[in-house]
């Protein structure tokens, strides 16, 4: 593996590990103590409800884990972002425009060339395939080609 993949490895398991785990952990303990130690304390009516650091962090998991399921739900159900997001996960996916490594490439799309070869020939032989949809057909098979020896087919948008 070249250096340049095995950097770029690491840092995707870095982005991904700080960004999922490590990051929500210490952002939820920066909170909790800012507010309590620069808020709470110095407020007599929020320090009777709250007399230890301990209740605080309690009480605010309590009340950040709903929110947070709540608003992750409505991101992904009810809001356009997700959809964009999605979109733009989509325009930068190589594996879109081409085939991925293992079965796919060495069994999945043999068959399906191996399947339009044969409808082409019993089509050729009875008869019933007009030369448009015999066109599309071997249009067809030149994609399944180009793809099996590695190569892609169209374009991303985001690199149009």
């Amino acid at each position: 593996m070249k250096i340049s993949v095995f950097v770029f490895r690491l840092w995707y398991y870095f982005r991904l590990g700080y960004g999922v785990y490590l990051a929500i952990a210490m952002g939820f303990i920066g909170m909790v103590t800012s507010l309590y130690y620069l808020m709470v304390k110095d407020v007599p009516f929020l320090y009777g409800i709250f007399p230890s650091f301990a209740s605080f962090v309690i009480v605010g998991f309590i009340l950040l884990l709903p929110a947070g399921i709540l608003f992750g739900w409505v991101h992904a159900k009810r809001s356009h972002a997700f959809a964009a997001e999605f979109d733009i996960a989509v325009e930068t996916n190589p594996y879109y425009y081409k085939l991925p490594p293992g079965y796919v490439t060495e069994a999945q799309f043999p068959v399906y060339l191996s399947t339009i070869r044969l409808l082409k020939k019993i089509g050729e032989r009875e008869g019933f395939l007009s030369r448009e949809e015999m066109a599309e057909i071997e249009e067809l098979e030149k994609k399944l080609k180009v793809l099996m020896r590695g190569g892609q087919l169209g374009t991303p948008r985001a690199r149009r």
